[in-house]
């Protein structure tokens, strides 16, 4: 005749439980969670870099990967190379601290070459502040803005970053960016149309002098872009690359100008992530002579 054995019954309730806890537990710090929206007056860290005086603002944006390079290596070290000589670049994929990052890397690029910096997370995991945008500048900023942009369809969280920074006695709108990207099939890929839309409307709405940087994931045949393109105020700079390869023909990182003068723009890449780096050097634009 089987017996029933409370003790027996009551460690396997509570081993239960503990695996229960244990799962949401991990559960927890898998699930990616959006952050609210933030802003601030000025920009961290101390700049060693001094702003343009008599010479072209040089500005870049640089979908970083993490600082992971298209070898698969992580080198922090190589990144900040490609961002030596800027007075203003926009990053996107940045990552927070963690057990194998000392801090940002917004903070921790901005240390090496000198700029001050934002760290703007769109999502928290594994409870730190995880993955977003940042900036990276020598320009006095007197107020910066981050709010969401994620629809509930969304695979990931994104976020807006909108700074505004003083140059030559005028304010700079500077909006960056990184719209979530799509797979239509194995060769083709666009952006977020939602999110998309959001920043071609809200970059419109930005007073000259106006600068737009980041991912798109979107090249120049989307139709919003070319909704955005057809004011010819918005100057696409990366498309003024000479002798510009496919990388930058069809490219998916912007940046678009409005209210300054783009003199020059090129791009670096030497493998620090799995996109270039894309610059331009802006000044006020000549008064027409008469």
């Amino acid at each position: 005749m089987l017996q029933f054995k409370p003790g027996r019954a009551k460690g396997r309730l509570i081993l239960l439980i503990a695996v229960l806890a244990a799962a949401g537990f991990a559960w927890s710090g898998y699930h990616k969670t959006p952050l609210p929206a933030a802003q601030g007056d000025a920009l961290d860290g101390l700049c060693t870099q001094m702003p343009p005086a008599g010479r072209p603002l040089r500005i870049g944006t640089f979908n970083i990967n993490g600082c992971c390079g298209a070898d698969d290596r992580y080198d922090l070290e190589r990144t900040a190379d490609a961002l030596r000589g800027c007075d203003l670049v926009g990053l996107c994929e940045v990552h927070g601290r963690s057990w194998k990052i000392p801090q940002n890397q917004a903070r921790l690029l901005g240390e090496k070459v000198g700029l001050s910096y934002l760290f703007a997370p769109a999502e928290r995991r594994w409870w730190h502040d995880d993955f977003g945008n940042g900036i990276l500048g020598n320009l006095p900023v007197i107020h910066w803005q981050q709010f969401p942009m994620s629809t509930a369809q969304s695979k990931d969280n994104r976020a807006l970053l909108l700074v505004r920074a003083k140059y030559a006695g005028q304010i700079l709108n500077v909006l960056i960016v990184h719209v979530e990207g799509i797979n239509v099939d194995a060769q083709h890929r666009h952006g977020d149309a939602a999110q998309l839309r959001e920043v071609v409307e809200l970059f419109a709405s930005l007073e000259a002098p106006a600068i737009l940087l980041g991912d798109l994931n979107t090249r120049p045949d989307d139709p919003l872009v070319q909704g955005l393109l057809a004011d010819a105020r918005n100057i696409d700079a990366i498309a003024r690359i000479p002798d510009a390869g496919p990388r930058a023909q069809g490219h998916i990182d912007w940046i678009v100008v409005r209210g300054l003068a783009c003199i020059k723009a090129g791009l670096v890449d030497k493998g620090a992530s799995d996109h270039p780096f894309y610059w331009a050097d802006l000044e006020w634009p000549q008064a027409p002579s008469h």
